[in-house]
């Protein structure tokens, strides 16, 4: 996930997101806006995915752009917010890659946390 970071002179990292990825964040942030309000502190972020190839970002580096793009969207600040990694599964013919947030926050009844 270090690659989400541009590069400045001499290729030192400088605290911005490549474009794409700020893009993706956007995408995130306006699909978690409906359920602004809803979710109190504590807010538990689970990650499943699955990758194209082994070749794939750490779900911890992961999280932090998943965590600025959900705090724009939700409206809550992301020092309450708590991750756990998910499964890892490699892509295959039957199954394109893609990304599984499950969001809850400490109302949710123990009996229904993933």
């Amino acid at each position: 996930m270090n690659s989400c970071w541009v590069r400045g002179k001499g290729g030192v990292r400088t605290n911005s997101y490549h474009h794409i990825v700020k893009v993706w964040m956007s995408v995130l942030a306006q699909k978690a806006e409906p359920y602004k309000g809803l979710l109190k502190p504590l807010v538990f972020i689970q990650t499943d995915a699955v990758f194209q190839d082994a070749r794939h970002p750490d779900l911890d580096n992961l999280s932090k752009v998943t965590n600025d793009a959900l705090k724009e969207g939700l409206g809550i600040d992301d020092k309450y917010f708590r991750n756990i990694s998910g499964k890892v599964r490699i892509a295959d013919e039957t199954v394109e890659p893609h990304l599984i947030f499950t969001i809850w926050d400490e109302s949710l009844p123990k009996e229904l946390i993933p």
